[in-house]
């Protein structure tokens, strides 16, 4: 029989549900993420979902799935929590595991001062703690983890108040702290030693999963050359905020697209997920835009590429010439440009024109560097690494 593993995982982003669809013939996994189906954006597994709604408590829920073991995106919400909690009751192991381009707790605070409302702010996160969510977690909990309700009651306290990054900081416990932490890289783990103080011992480093793919083959370029843009929603996204207007984001597509027109390239735009179903962006006769594509064969057949702060700029700067895109200061923009293997321009005055790729190197104590700090290794491999830790 194989190994039962409950996902509290989202499942409406392909690159998210791609490494469990790889594992399913040795694991029988089961999906949780949303309340009920109504609250679905999208599904792209075809694997078993289960909702929060369908039971009363997780404890009700871990004892109808039984699982051996739990993978989590994180243990934030009031729902997470109880779940942890549920699990640590039960000698459950519970994973939080890491889904993107972690940042520090500093460059994050930095981000969220930066943002700014649009005017839609009925998108953002709650700080959650009301009185269904209270309700559920007191019928999860033991008889034995009654007295970590104080510190719970402290973390929604601080979420509403603050932020729930700044409650993730200030209210640790047993409540939000999983067995384990499973990482891309040692620099994944910035923020968790940071939020949880974890330490050494907490970490298991196995590459990154969903980009196995960019380490299989090589692919020629295409016959009609491209410039590729890994685009990010800065002027919009589905919590109401932003960094930059839309007309400063069209004048930015059509300076780059009016570049690479003079250089007798097309404009290829790979669009966020939280930028799907858009129509404001310029749709002129040179750009193709892409919402769902075979990255790994866009990213290789292009002749340079562009991309924004984002988990998909690591294999593109593996792969190609890449000029970073800054909007604010980023730590991790900067040390690949020290590295050696990326370029970087601010979006503020980017004139493409002035990008030299001449300078990127893909050879080298640089180069080598940055596959330890953000690949971990080039075996494509990172899926099985997972699965092993699932497995054991």
């Amino acid at each position: 029989m194989k190994p039962r593993v409950l996902l509290c995982w989202g499942y409406h982003r392909q690159a998210w549900v791609e490494p469990f669809e790889r594992l399913a013939d040795r694991f029988e996994f089961t999906f949780l993420s949303e309340l009920n189906p109504s609250a679905e954006q999208s599904r792209r597994t075809s694997l078993p979902v289960v909702y929060w709604d369908d039971f009363r408590s997780a404890a009700e829920l871990l004892d109808a799935l039984a699982p051996r073991k739990i993978v989590m995106m994180s243990v934030a919400s009031g729902r997470a929590i109880a779940l942890n909690l549920a699990a640590q009751s039960r000698g459950i192991p519970t994973y939080v595991l890491q889904h993107g381009l972690f940042q520090s707790f500093a460059s994050y605070k930095a981000l969220l001062a930066s943002l700014q409302a649009t005017g839609d702010a009925a998108g953002a996160p709650a700080g959650g703690g009301g009185r269904k969510t209270l309700a559920y977690l007191l019928r999860s909990m033991a008889p034995t983890q009654i007295t970590q309700l104080p510190a719970i009651a402290a973390y929604f306290a601080v979420s509403r108040a603050r932020t729930q990054l700044e409650a993730r900081r200030w209210v640790r416990g047993a409540f939000r702290r999983p067995s384990g932490f499973i990482c891309y890289t040692h620099l994944g783990t910035r923020i968790y030693r940071e939020l949880h103080r974890a330490k050494d011992a907490d970490f298991e480093l196995i590459g990154i999963p969903e980009f196995d793919a960019f380490f299989d083959g090589e692919a020629s370029v295409e016959t009609e050359p491209y410039a590729l843009l890994i685009d990010t929603p800065l002027a919009e996204n589905r919590y109401g905020q932003r960094l930059v207007t839309k007309d400063e984001m069209v004048r930015f597509y059509e300076s780059l697209n009016a570049h690479c027109e003079r250089l007798g390239l097309r404009l290829k735009v790979k669009l966020h997920p939280a930028s799907h179903g858009q129509s404001w962006q310029p749709r002129l006769p040179n750009i193709d835009w892409y919402e769902d594509a075979d990255i790994v064969s866009l990213v290789r057949r292009a002749t340079h590429c562009y991309s924004f702060h984002s988990n998909l700029m690591i294999p593109v700067v593996y792969s190609r010439p890449t000029c970073l895109l800054r909007l604010i200061p980023s730590p991790e923009i900067d040390h690949m440009v020290e590295l050696g293997v990326a370029v970087a321009a601010d979006f503020h005055g980017f004139r493409p024109e002035a990008v030299d790729f001449g300078r990127v190197r893909h050879r080298g104590a640089g180069f080598e560097r940055f596959i330890r700090d953000y690949l971990f290794a080039t075996d494509g491999r990172s899926c099985d690494r997972l699965g092993a830790i699932l497995e054991r």
